[in-house]
């Protein structure tokens, strides 16, 4: 009876949704974010990654009550190994069905009575990287159900996407032959950019960012990171979370002796 478990428990919260359905209605602008959030961009083959499932509630003014969906990948690609569910809260229950991880599919659901706002975090999946480069793990969130906690508003209208797949550069990767500092994208820019390096072996790692007189304006990364490929995303702040003003900068990599530096332009 276990393959029963999530339409039971998405069953046992809509007891009553008849006679309140129509309690609440989520604002007109309101909106609900389904994310499925890789711990890295870019695994190498036999590495082990995990994937966190979370729905962002920041723009709405419901409470997450119930909710169900799928987490799909390629299973040539990406081998499930387990998973955790997220605490909830006291009074709340989830119920994850793995009987088709070797298909590639992971269903859950689950309902707080209480409700959850902010972003919630639903589960981690928990991955070995088994393809080859240049593989595409195929990953997607479908959400299938979703109502708020005491008025059992259908909060479906509002998730920006039912199926949420990963990006295009979520990718198997080479295992990097040497370091690397690559040029910024986009640039010029003017909301945010992103930085990328390559590490062909386990090293220390920072990553700042100059003006042109040379004074620091932000340390991006500053921590030990394994062989691999990165990204590193720089939003035009500085250490304090100050807007930077328009202008010419500079981003420097450090890693286990290497040293190199490149331009980048901030047009406001």
């Amino acid at each position: 009876m276990k393959h029963h478990k999530i339409k039971t428990v998405l069953s046992a919260c809509l007891i009553g949704v008849s006679v309140c359905f129509l309690a609440t209605a989520v604002q007109a602008g309101e909106r609900i974010r389904a994310q499925a959030t890789p711990s890295t961009l870019a695994p190498m083959a036999g590495e082990n990654i995990s994937v966190a499932v979370s729905l962002d509630l920041t723009e709405c003014s419901e409470l997450l009550g119930a909710f169900s969906g799928t987490l799909s990948w390629n299973p040539a690609v990406l081998r499930y190994a387990d998973q955790s569910g997220a605490a909830l809260g006291e009074a709340a229950k989830i119920v994850v069905n793995a009987r088709k991880a070797t298909e590639g599919r992971l269903k859950f659901a689950g309902f707080n009575p209480n409700g959850n706002d902010g972003v919630v975090d639903l589960l981690t999946a928990n991955f070995e990287v088994v393809g080859t480069a240049g593989a595409a793990p195929g990953l997607q969130l479908q959400i299938d159900e979703l109502y708020a906690a005491k008025t059992y508003v259908d909060l479906m209208p509002y998730l920006e996407s039912v199926t949420t797949a990963i990006g295009d550069e979520f990718g198997i990767q080479d295992v990097p032959k040497s370091f690397e500092l690559l040029q910024n994208y986009p640039n010029p820019f003017n909301a945010g950019t992103d930085i990328r390096f390559a590490l062909p072996r386990d090293s220390r790692v920072r990553l700042e960012i100059y003006n042109v007189l040379g004074a620091k304006v932000r340390t991006l990364v500053d921590e030990e990171r394994k062989i691999g490929r990165y990204k590193a995303h720089w939003d035009g702040r500085d250490a304090h979370g100050t807007p930077a003003p328009s202008g010419i900068y500079l981003y420097r990599l450090e890693a286990d002796g290497f040293v190199a530096q490149k331009q980048m332009i901030f047009l406001k």
